[in-house]
């Protein structure tokens, strides 16, 4: 294991992360999903907001590679090539 230090992002109520490849993280939290890169040993190279969406509980990438995201208070979302779709709330 590799401890990440995150400290300097305040992040708040980390709910849920996928592995998207060896060096990259994604991190669903209370404002959103942000992609994290980190190096070979552990450091963490750049950190970048990729979803903009309050109160992430959960997400996953879905067969036809959509990413479904459900928040804790507004529904569930599909993220489609740049735009937002609310499917279900």
């Amino acid at each position: 294991f590799i401890e990440l230090d995150l400290k300097e992002w305040k992040l708040r109520n980390i709910s849920t992360l996928t592995k998207i490849n060896e060096n990259t993280l994604w991190l669903g939290h209370a404002e959103g999903i942000l992609e994290v890169k980190v190096s070979n040993g552990g450091v963490i190279e750049k950190i970048s907001q990729v979803v903009d969406l309050e109160g992430v509980s959960y997400f996953k990438f879905d067969d036809r590679g959509d990413l479904l995201v459900g928040t804790w208070a507004n529904g569930i979302f599909r993220i489609l090539m740049q735009s937002t779709e609310k499917i279900a709330r």
